[in-house]
């Protein structure tokens, strides 16, 4: 057991290039979301803009006076949802919209709910639940939660063997037949 974590390195037996690259620096970003051809739209809160890295690894401003975006998510027919929020300066509108990639229309989903005005809309998620995929991509399964979002994971248990799914406002559990921890194989593996 290694007394100092900081002196722990990149496990070369489950990663392909163990130098981490900067894919890019902003100002502030969060919402990651990724088209069907691959590339990733991400907000820049404090910039007021999102940008989009494409396969290439290029990256370029994607929409400039975003309304203070946060959270972004692709739908099923590839239009991109987004949280405009209220906070971190000027030119947030509150409000939940959707743009089609092909036209570039923004639509106003939401803005109001019981005739409020929302202060500030961050995450969303449009299939709620936590997907099973293996390392090469493939889709194995889907645990589907009855909240909106999906934030968190952890194994627990005796055994570790216990899911904790932290979702909305709820917390919860599955059984699964594998133990939930990384074994490392260890230098000489």
């Amino acid at each position: 057991m290694v007394a100092d974590l900081k002196k722990l390195t990149v496990p070369t037996a489950l990663v392909a290039e163990p130098d981490i690259q900067t894919a890019g620096t902003i100002a502030f970003t969060e919402g990651p979301a990724v088209d069907a051809e691959g590339n990733l739209f991400f907000s820049d809160i404090a910039n007021n803009r999102i940008m989009r890295r494409a396969v290439d690894g290029t990256i370029s401003v994607w929409r400039a006076d975003s309304g203070r975006a946060n959270g972004n998510m692709f739908d099923a027919v590839g239009r991109l949802v987004t949280c405009e929020g209220g906070e971190f300066g000027a030119g947030g509108r509150r409000r939940i919209t959707r743009t089609d990639m092909r036209t570039g229309v923004v639509e106003v989903l939401t803005d109001r709910y019981e005739g409020k005005r929302y202060n500030s809309p961050n995450d969303l998620t449009i299939d709620p639940g936590v997907y099973i995929v293996t390392p090469e991509g493939e889709m194995l399964g889907r645990i589907p939660v009855s909240e909106d979002s999906v934030t968190n994971l952890a194994f627990g248990g005796p055994d570790l063997r216990t899911l904790y799914i932290v979702a909305g406002k709820s917390v919860f559990s599955i059984r699964v037949k594998v133990s939930g921890h990384l074994v490392y194989p260890g230098p000489n593996a």
